[in-house]
This record gives structure tokens, C-alpha cells and sequence, in this order.
């Protein structure tokens, strides 16, 4: 049942989202990828020590915020057979990328209501090939990354910028986002209202919290039309 009320303090005009581990989960796409590969590119078939490989992988690999150059010369040098493959794991994995269904249903949703919405991502032109993958460009002409604009999250221009993209003020927008600062704490300060997803993660305990928390996508789907409307 959509909820009756609008748990924030003005009408949405507007939306915008964060897109690694937001519209998509990179945590578990990294994952599955990474299994994949050690199976069919490097040959490793045991499941212990995939498990081990991919855990280690994830480490070096910090979500993204990894150095990419890193996590290739780490893994040519514990296997020296991986020369020649390793270098297109991440030109591979990036084209793999898929959105959740939620996201798909909560973007379906917005269009139906007419609702603009964009997207802000830090990261390199690389980025690209995931929104070319999840083709998000037939669903939005706002779509900042961050090497590009040339700022990221959470400096305030980049948020600003999106927000003129879409045509609304920024204290009429929604910022949805799974990181505490770049995310939440970026688009707070020029004025954004925020639902943090938390992706099974503390809130930091040093941080003010985000206007909401959800647990998945569809907590929005399901109150839409109550936060489209003046607080009830």
C-alpha cells in the first residue's frame, strides 16, 4: 500500500541517482564476474579457492574505488598465466553491467509520471560503456560523470549542474544514493532531499543521517505518489 503521507518536507519535482551500487548492484556484479572469469580465463575450477581468489579481488578492488592498474598487476603477478587476459577484465565486466529489476520498475514508474530524473556518477569516461550497457541514455539526457564534467561528488557543482540539466531546484530534488558522503552528504549541501540505500551498511555514526533510508528501490515505487504531493 503506498504510504499516505510524504516523508519529506516538500514535494518531489524532480530525481536524481547515483549509479554504481544504486541502480545497479556493482558489489554483486563484480562478484559474479570475477567468478566467472577465474573459472573460464585462468582455468581455476575449485570453489574454496575461487571463493578466496574473488574475496582477495574484492579487496584490491575496495568497489571501485580501488586502483583498477593495481588490481591488474596484482592478479599477473600471483598468476603469471593471466598476461594477455587480465588487462580485459574490467573492459569485460563493465559491458556485463545490468540494472536491477527494481530499478528498472522504480524508472518505468517515473516516466509514467513525467517525472524528470538524471543520473551523477564519479568516474572515468569508462563509465560511459555501463550506461551505454544499461541504456540509460534513451532514458535521460542527464547524465554527469565525473572526468568528464570535469568536478565530482560531493562538490557542489556537479550536483548543481544536474539539477539545471533536469530543470528544477535543487530543494525540489531527491537524491538517491549509496554513499554516505559523495551521495548523501554531497547533495545535502546544496539543498537536495536524500534517501540513502544502504546496501546492508551502517550509517557512519559521525555523519548527520540522510532524510531516509531504504532498504531497496521499491520502498520508493511504493510511495511515489505520496512524496509527488505537499506533505499530508
Amino acid at each position: 500500500m503506498p504510504h499516505s503521507t510524504n516523508p519529506f518536507p516538500r514535494p518531489i519535482r524532480g530525481i536524481l541517482f547515483d549509479l554504481d551500487d544504486t541502480l545497479y548492484n556493482r558489489r554483486a556484479t563484480f562478484r559474479t564476474w570475477s567468478e566467472i572469469f577465474l573459472r573460464e580465463r585462468l582455468g581455476i575450477v575449485d570453489d574454496i579457492e575461487c571463493t578466496e581468489i574473488v574475496t582477495w579481488m574484492e579487496s584490491l578492488d575496495a568497489n571501485g574505488y580501488g586502483s583498477k592498474h593495481a588490481v591488474i598487476v596484482e592478479l599477473c603477478a600471483r598468476f603469471p598465466n593471466a598476461a594477455g587476459r587480465v588487462e580485459d577484465f574490467y573492459d569485460e565486466f563493465v559491458d556485463r553491467v545490468q540494472f536491477d529489476p527494481e530499478a528498472v520498475d522504480l524508472l518505468d514508474h517515473l516516466d509514467a509520471l513525467a517525472l524528470p530524473y538524471g543520473v551523477i556518477t564519479n568516474g572515468t569516461a569508462r563509465q560511459q560503456r555501463k550506461i551505454d550497457a544499461l541504456r540509460l541514455d534513451d532514458r535521460t539526457s542527464t547524465i554527469l560523470i565525473s572526468d568528464i564534467y570535469g568536478d565530482k561528488k560531493p562538490n557542489a557543482p556537479i550536483f548543481l549542474a544536474a539539477a539545471s540539466s533536469i530543470g528544477i531546484d535543487p530543494v525540489d530534488i531527491l537524491f538517491v544514493g549509496d554513499h554516505p558522503i559523495n551521495d548523501i552528504i554531497g547533495a545535502r549541501k546544496v539543498g537536495m532531499m536524500t534517501a540513502w540505500l544502504h546496501r546492508n551498511r551502517p550509517w557512519p555514526m559521525d555523519l548527520p543521517p540522510a532524510d531516509l533510508t531504504i532498504d531497496s528501490l521499491t520502498e520508493l515505487i511504493s510511495q511515489l505518489g505520496a512524496i509527488c504531493r505537499d506533505p499530508g
